[in-house]
């Protein structure tokens, strides 16, 4: 007791000084929240970043080109050469299976066309082709491969370019066989041999002026038609079941179209600037009114902007079965108020589909969500049972 007494102050110093590093040790290692302390403490999960704030994927970058004379080329992923382009001034080329001594295997959609060249032979050699490989050839006639080509062929009567494997029209010339003839002439048959026709295949043929589709063409593909300007008519007898977006954007003088019974979809901006175009057919043999778009039960989908700017559709009918109407798909203001028959299978709208000032009459039960969805945004609206 003694020695207590008379080392006192040097004990309660001690004290102080054990208890200041607990509450120091305490504080560090998050005690005050009821977590254990020490170095062997398991550390706090991370919050996760939130995904609206991770970065944007990296843009594919463009294939770098090259130039050999009057050849552009890329390099394909097996270290052979793609040509892209050709800037000579000949009528008549074939295409050069050697570059820069790499071999060329492939031709393909390059950054700007030609304007000179009429006739094109492809070797043997080269094989691959992406999309329409001589889009812009503005002079083009001719495309010419040999009959025991591996991957290509020409049909038996003219020189458009079609794929062996799925017999898919890829480039049909835009100046094809009619160099000497006037704008507005060519009425093209496509054989029942094919069964799609590619990107870009008719892209800028501004002599075309019809285009009628005998055999069962499964899909015509985005930019298919774009921009040829003298298309009047196109028309379609059987199995048509996908218009891609952009098909015939940009066909500004496109009147009549005859889709056939079995169409699903219409992509988006299929027809966007089809200006002139009035008539819409379902029937292989069938010609819609003026005016008229006449739509067949097979229809699924009709995509954004499919016929933006298309004025003269004032009658619209669609079938029983169709489930999509998208943004904007009928949405420029025509010239008269539009009539709207719409089935109750829809189950997909937008308030931009169709021009607000319309007369639509809705089939099925006038309490659906589908009739009160119209009678808020597209005016005048009608029970049709």
């Amino acid at each position: 007791m003694e020695w207590i007494k008379s080392h006192g102050k040097l004990l309660a110093i001690i004290g102080a000084a054990v208890v200041a590093a607990v509450v120091l040790i305490v504080v560090l290692t998050g005690g005050n929240n009821g977590q254990s302390g020490g170095r062997n403490a398991a550390p706090a999960t991370p919050t996760p970043e939130p995904t609206l704030n991770a970065a944007p994927a990296t843009p594919t970058p463009e294939p770098t080109l090259y130039t050999s004379g009057d050849y552009t080329y890329r390099i394909l992923g097996d270290g052979t050469a793609m040509i892209v382009g050709y800037s000579g001034i000949e009528e008549e080329i074939t295409l050069p299976t050697e570059l820069d001594g790499i071999r060329v295997t492939g031709v393909g959609m390059g950054p700007v066309g030609n304007s000179t060249v009429a006739c094109v032979t492809i070797p043997n050699e080269i094989t691959v082709t992406d999309g329409n490989p001589f889009r812009g050839w503005e002079a083009l006639c001719d495309v010419r491969v040999a009959d025991d080509h591996p991957t290509l062929r020409n049909e038996p009567y003219d020189y458009v370019l079609v794929t062996r494997a799925d017999d898919c029209l890829i480039c049909h010339p835009a100046m094809h066989e009619y160099r000497d003839v006037g704008i507005g002439t060519i009425h093209y048959d496509v054989s029942d041999r094919i069964r799609s026709i590619g990107a870009y295949a008719f892209s800028g043929s501004n002599l075309l002026v019809a285009a009628y589709c005998a055999g069962p063409i499964d899909v015509i593909s985005p930019y298919a038609f774009e921009n040829c300007l003298e298309l009047y008519r196109f028309e379609s007898r059987s199995g048509l079941r996908i218009i891609s977006p952009h098909a015939f954007e940009g066909c500004v003088n496109l009147a009549a179209v005859a889709v056939g019974p079995d169409l699903t979809e219409i992509g988006d901006h299929a027809f966007t600037g089809c200006f002139k175009l009035s008539s819409i057919s379902s029937g292989p043999d069938s010609y819609a009114a003026y005016t008229h778009a006449e739509f067949p039960a097979s229809l699924r989908i009709i995509g954004d902007h499919a016929f933006d700017s298309c004025t003269l559709l004032k009658y619209l009918e669609f079938e029983e079965g169709l489930t999509t109407i998208g943004e904007y798909a009928f949405s420029s203001e025509p010239s008269s108020t539009p009539n709207v028959e719409l089935p109750g299978t829809v189950t997909s709208i937008s308030p931009t589909s169709f021009y607000f000032n319309c007369e639509m009459y809705v089939s099925g039960d006038e309490n659906s969500a589908l009739y009160r969805f119209c009678v808020e945004h597209f005016g005048h609206i009608m029970h049709d049972n």
